[in-house]
């Protein structure tokens, strides 16, 4: 996966300054494989594999801070956050079969460990 965005804040920021934005830029690869049942109703499935990422977002431009009535300071380029991750993950999870609708649950072990619930359509 990979997300490039940028948003100006200029036009919303309280915060007097030029060219004022958020950028991010975000690239992960995820490699899994995955075992399930195949039962009429409800089905299992388990997985293991192997998450490689990284991220950075970086507020950017010029920000002109008031510090009281007659003192000011510029700053450029205020902060960056990066981070990575490389790790192995495991994910059990369960697909619950209720005429059109389907409900799947699912829970991912690793680093960042997360649940995660939907509901689907199907006719098959």
């Amino acid at each position: 996966t990979h997300l490039n965005g940028s948003y100006d804040l200029t036009e919303s920021s309280n915060i007097d300054g030029e060219n004022q934005r958020l950028e991010n830029d975000t690239n992960t690869w995820l490699f899994q494989l995955i075992a399930s049942t195949k039962l009429p109703v409800i089905n299992f499935y388990g997985g293991v594999g192997y998450i490689k990422g990284t991220s950075e977002s970086d507020l950017l431009g010029t920000y002109t801070v008031q510090s009281g009535p007659f003192f000011s300071e510029t700053i450029q380029d205020p902060f960056s956050v990066s981070s990575e991750i490389s790790a192995v993950r495991g994910t059990i999870g369960t697909k619950l079969k209720l005429g059109f609708f389907r409900l799947n649950a699912e829970y991912h072990l690793s680093e960042f460990n997360a649940f995660s619930v939907g509901v689907n359509f199907g006719f098959r």
